[in-house]
């Protein structure tokens, strides 16, 4: 279980990250 936890925190962080790129790119369309 212990490995699944890293494997899920890896996720999330990876996801924050792609959340952020999106929004960069809407911010210099508007």
């Amino acid at each position: 279980m212990k490995g699944l936890g890293s494997g899920i925190k890896e996720f999330k962080k990876g996801v924050k990250e792609e959340d952020e790129s999106l929004d960069d790119s809407s911010d210099k369309e508007s």
